[in-house]
């Protein structure tokens, strides 16, 4: 034990690179297993990472003929005993106006049709969307546009200006 410490007191240099390795070697460690852990509970707690609770993504592109409508597509999808719940959604673009009504942040963003708790997205604060003039946002962007829920917000879809209600945020 006397020559360790006289032997650390007199490379003091060599003492703190070898202290600095050590520390380097337990974060590097340290990381590596949280993050193994982390995906490899991914596939069990999708929606706590923002991903739908989905196991399967059906996209259908207007190019290809089909021989039925989105409607009829809809209700096989709806039919099927296999399918144990379905929930169309697009994309919408949308300009989201700052809080003086000045034009501010484009935004493209998905839109549920139907009852979002069926998506497994969980918010962190409020709740899901349940009428039109209501809306959710994730949590990068109620970061960037300081919203939360009970505020309002303006935005133009389609050439036509909306205000809607924040209600909640989700990840």
């Amino acid at each position: 034990l006397m020559v360790g410490l006289w032997f650390t007191m007199e490379n003091r240099r060599r003492t703190m690179v070898s202290f600095a390795v050590l520390l380097s070697t337990v974060f590097i460690l340290s990381f590596s297993v949280n993050i193994s852990s982390s995906l490899a509970a991914l596939k069990n707690n999708k929606a706590a990472w923002g991903f739908e609770n989905g196991d399967i993504q059906l996209s259908r592109s207007t190019s290809i003929l089909m021989d039925f409508t989105h409607q009829q597509l809809k209700e096989i999808l709806q039919n099927e005993k296999g399918i144990h719940s379905f929930m169309p959604f697009g994309y919408e673009s949308l300009t989201v106006l700052d809080k003086d009504g000045n034009t501010g942040t484009h935004l493209m963003g998905k839109v549920y049709e139907g009852d979002i708790d069926n998506v497994g997205l969980v918010n962190l604060k409020g709740r899901h969307p349940i009428n039109d003039s209501e809306i959710a946002l994730c949590v990068g962007t109620s970061k960037l546009l300081n919203r939360i829920p009970g505020d309002t917000i303006t935005v133009y879809v389609e050439g036509q200006k909306m205000i809607y209600k924040v209600t909640g945020i989700y990840q």
